[in-house]
């Protein structure tokens, strides 16, 4: 259509034909483009809100986002486009060539401007600008038309531009070419050869265009009045574009990127230049968040200075206006760096693309080590990253920054396992040594005490004690006789044993055929001296007239062994479970472990867990419940977890608890971890200095007491008892926490941690964002007295002694005599000649001093202080063995090599006896209870011994020579209860 300066600026038109005709054609679109730069091109789109479409670079834009204001491109900077009207679109060169698009009814007129410059360097269907309308019409080939040629004429030289595909510019959709809308074979009317036209359309068509030609042309060629009036007007718009292209809006200097930092200042200048020398003025153009204020000017230049407030997306355009009126928008493209925790911003490029209403880049970030996030924000969670890599139920602790993916540590095995917290093994207590006294039974993580047939655990976990199979009710016909691990049946006078050792039948029964009308199907007729007389088998009871059998109903006289339901059979009975149970001999029911067995239904991210008689559905290790879905929250949402490490007695006894005012919701892992770690470093710094009160180390027997060692703890140390946090009310949670020793698993006492805690209220109150208060030990220390240490770790109890009461003046001098004797008798007493350990604080049941005796005798009573002074205590306390993590499903036993299925402890009082002497295996943990994380079913409280042994008397201590006259028994007894307390 033009070519200016030789190609420097080229102009290219598409026809087509308008709606209502197919003998005329009118432009569809234009494209733009000058050496060196992209084209720009504007087609017609009657399904547009501006009736056009708008490409740059081949890249359909958004002509929404452009105004009346002359605004850069991004795909080039010496041009500026505005769209003056909604159906207008311009395009400016900073050399002021100029193109204007406008569609009206589906039709698009051009306009086309250049300054004087330029003046006899045009050709194309423009015609060459030189002020000589003879050479207007010079066709492709330098062939010059007549001015006053025919239109058919005149077609023909429009043909010869026609555009080939080496030379188009236009941009084509998928499918189309030049050839698309290219069509040799068309053949317009023409205007001059219109003859016969419709004396009423070509009278309206007069009416409305005047003298005008082209609107003439357009109504007669469409039929349509309306397509000459929006010729008409087009033709007015031309004529005011050509008069405001002369004032050429001002050019604007300034970067066109610009890399802002969040929380720091942009700042910037621009100059500006108007062609027309008009003055200018910079303003920030609205609508915008910024304040005007962030720019200031002078004549041609401006000044931008903001400092980043804000990581949202944000556009910076300016504008700037002449004084006639004319403006341009400086609009440059903003990348933002928003990271934090030290991370960086790549100088070039982003993880967003300026889309096409908006030259915005979010800036990717490259994270300092340990954290993660768009903008750097967070702290890697290493736990999460590494899909919880820490052995199940064991607590994944995360480090803090700078580490990284790798920065996490695992809390130790749970009770019963060994291992670093991530990979943990079973420890097989019953090979390494365990308390039982028969049988041991490896569990995973525990192990369980059992016995061999006939017996039965003790109380104390660990001890067997015979089983009375004869009671309740037993498998013998008439008497059951318990033995030691067995029992035995025997038969009433009159009768003998059978070879089954159980069966009784009568030694002299009646003649064959003689019943003595007693009932011999369940009984018989036997003679007694003489005399006839009728008896019953078991399970039948004789009845008032003597010789009817009468079925027992076991189940209502309790003489069964069924420990759940119990069913009256004629002359028996017969047990049966409840749902979720079944039986594992004839009167045994035992819980059926659903979770093992797969017979469950838990979906998703949950995992079984037993229970008596049935079984739930809980969260997998690390997630939590959330409106009825098992979640992973952040560690600022996810509540603790329970801890794996099974609290002993030594642990509970060093526990300090206390209250802190904080919903258990908002006691989250990260609060826990914020608080151990601090807790930690406390520890850190008192336990250096206080090595031997912590148990660092063990005193050397000196009178320095405070040595600095170096020790250092961290979170994998400070451990929660099971049951912790627990809520007191809506608002006030207790915490309690004991401090492992690195060095193992003994706890540092319970009153060097009360005064780390008490000393530092106020840190610890930050760092859980709440009050602290009643901070006291979790088991109450009992009173003591001074105790003197006679070596390392041996305490010799002092004994006082009154001075007997002096009666006569001559048993004054027998009495001096006495007690100087005894006194000398105190001096050097050591642990060799008591052989006494040191009495420690720890919470054993009183019955644990050694198992059961047999033959249902009493357990051995604790040895008094006299029998402890003579042969010393030679072995500890057994503690009951932990409650083991799963039920096996057999135990073998010694007697005729049965296998009974161990039933779960619901009634501990149950005495179950087997079939053919064989006793059923002792009680233990239900499944569910053994799967649960819980302590033994005692109160810690409970195992405590009611009163210590009473201490030795001062004669068991101190021998009289022989010949010592006795002391009066009141005196003895003052001495005696003045020595008790400890």
């Amino acid at each position: 259509m033009a070519d200016v300066d030789s190609g420097q600026y080229q102009l290219q038109a598409r026809t087509a034909f308008p709606e209502g005709t197919t003998t005329a054609t009118a432009f569809s679109a234009m494209v733009i483009q000058k050496t060196g730069g992209v084209p720009i091109q504007v087609n017609t789109d009657s399904d547009s809100e501006t009736g056009m479409k708008l490409y740059i670079d081949g890249t359909l834009q958004d002509m929404t986002i452009y105004g009346n204001v002359s605004s850069t491109i991004a795909q080039e900077s010496n041009v500026l486009v505005s769209r003056p009207s909604a159906n207008e679109f311009k395009v400016y060169y900073s050399t002021g060539v100029s193109a204007t698009a406008q569609v009206e009814q589906g039709m698009m007129s051009i306009v086309f401007s250049a300054p004087e410059s330029f003046k006899g360097q045009t050709k194309g269907l423009l015609g060459v600008w030189d002020d000589d309308q003879a050479n207007d019409f010079t066709m492709y080939d330098g062939t010059v038309l007549s001015s006053d040629s025919t239109e058919r004429q005149i077609f023909d030289f429009g043909r010869s531009w026609q555009v080939l595909p080496v030379t188009s510019l236009f941009h084509y959709d998928a499918g189309q070419s030049v050839d698309t809308f290219q069509d040799d074979t068309f053949v317009p009317t023409f205007g001059d050869e219109v003859e016969n036209a419709d004396p009423v359309l070509l009278q309206q068509a007069q009416d409305k265009c005047g003298d005008n030609q082209e609107c003439l042309y357009d109504v007669l060629q469409t039929g349509d009045v309306a397509v000459g009036e929006a010729s008409l007007h087009q033709s007015t718009t031309i004529e005011d574009g050509s008069q405001k292209s002369s004032n050429y809006p001002p050019t604007v200097t300034g970067p066109a990127v610009l890399y802002a930092v969040y929380q720091e200042t942009l700042q910037f200048s621009l100059t500006a230049e108007d062609r027309n020398g008009d003055s200018i003025s910079f303003s920030i153009s609205s609508p915008s968040t910024l304040a005007a204020s962030v720019l200031s000017s002078s004549g041609n230049t401006a000044t931008f200075s903001w400092q980043v407030d804000r990581r949202e997306m944000f556009n910076l355009k300016i504008l700037v206006t002449d004084a006639g009126g004319a403006s341009a928008l400086y609009w440059p493209t903003v990348y933002l760096c928003s990271c934090e925790n030290g991370g960086s911003c790549a100088t070039s490029g982003g993880a967003q693309s300026s889309s096409n209403n908006t030259r915005f880049v979010m800036q990717e970030c490259t994270c300092a080590a340990g954290y993660t996030g768009s903008n750097c924000e967070s702290d890697i969670d290493a736990c999460a990253a590494n899909y919880q890599p820490c052995y199940a139920g064991v607590r994944c602790i995360d480090l803090p920054a700078p580490a990284n993916i790798s920065g996490y540590q695992c809390d130790s095995c749970p009770t019963g396992y060994s291992g670093n917290g991530q990979r943990c093994s079973d420890v097989d207590e019953c090979a390494s040594g365990s308390s039982c006294a028969q049988l041991c039974v490896n569990f995973p993580g525990s192990y369980q005490c059992s016995c061999n047939a006939g017996y039965q655990l003790g109380n104390d976990g660990s001890s067997c004690d015979d089983v009375d199979e004869c009671t309740p009710a037993s498998d013998c016909d008439q008497v059951c006789n318990n033995n030691e691990g067995s029992y035995s049946c025997s038969c009433n006078s009159g009768f003998e044993l059978g070879s089954d050792g159980k069966s009784c039948s009568p030694t002299d029964p009646c003649p064959e055929g003689d019943t003595g009308g007693c009932d011999v199907v369940n009984g018989w007729c036997l003679n007694n001296g003489g005399t006839k007389q009728c008896a019953c088998k078991s399970g039948y009871a004789l009845a008032d007239d003597g010789v009817t059998c009468n079925d027992v109903n076991e189940c209502q006289t309790g003489e069964n062994n069924c420990n759940q339901n119990c069913g009256n059979t004629e002359g028996s009975y017969t047990c049966s479970c409840e749902a979720g149970y079944q039986l594992v001999d004839e009167h045994t029911c035992q819980d059926i472990d659903e979770c093992n067995t797969g017979n469950y239904n838990c979906t998703g991210n949950t995992v079984c867990k037993n229970q008596p008689g049935s079984y739930s559905c809980e969260c997998a290790a690390g997630l939590v419940l959330t409106d009825g879905e098992c979640v992973d929250l952040p560690d600022d949402e996810k509540p603790v977890s329970v801890s794996t490490r099974t609290s002993s007695d030594q642990d509970l006894s060093n526990t300090v608890t206390f209250n802190c005012g904080m919903s258990l919701a908002q006691y989250t892992v990260t609060v826990d971890n914020a608080f151990s770690a601090l807790l930690a470093a406390m520890a850190t710094e008192h336990c250096t200095t206080n090595a031997v009160e912590c148990g660092v180390i063990t005193s050397d027997g000196s009178r320095r007491r405070r040595r600095s060692t170096p020790v250092t703890f961290s979170v994998l140390e400070v451990q929660r008892p099971s049951g912790y946090p627990s809520a007191n009310n809506d608002s006030t949670i207790a915490l309690a926490y004991y401090l492992l020793l690195p060095s193992g698993n003994t706890s540092i006492p319970g009153s060097e941690l009360l005064a780390i805690l008490q000393s530092n209220v106020s840190a610890l109150e930050a760092v859980l964002g709440a009050n602290i208060s009643s901070i006291a030990l979790l088991v109450p220390a009992e009173e003591e007295e001074p105790v003197a240490a006679t070596g390392g770790n041996t305490v010799v109890i002092v004994v006082a002694v009154l001075v007997p009461l002096v009666l006569l003046a001559v048993a004054i001098a027998v009495a001096v005599y006495m007690y100087k004797k005894s006194r000398s008798q105190k001096v050097g007493l050591s642990s060799e000649d008591v052989r006494m350990e040191p009495m420690r604080k720890e919470r054993v049941s009183t019955r644990a001093w050694g198992p059961l005796g047999k033959g249902g005798a009493a357990a051995k009573p604790p040895p008094t202080w006299a029998e402890q002074a003579t042969v010393g205590i030679g072995s500890q306390p057994v503690r009951a063995p932990l409650p083991p993590v799963r039920a096996p499903t057999f135990v073998r036993e010694g007697t005729q090599g049965s296998i009974a299925t161990l039933p779960p402890v619901r009634d501990p009082t149950f005495v179950r006896e087997g079939t053919h002497g064989s006793i059923a295996n002792p009680a233990y943990q239900s499944t569910g209870e053994l799967k649960g994380e819980t302590e033994p079913k005692v109160n810690i409280l409970q195992l405590l011994p009611s009163r210590l042994p009473a201490p030795p008397t001062e004669s068991e201590l101190y021998p009289k020579p022989p010949g010592t006259p006795e002391a009066p028994e009141e005196e003895a007894s003052a001495s005696l209860l003045e020595t008790q307390e400890l």
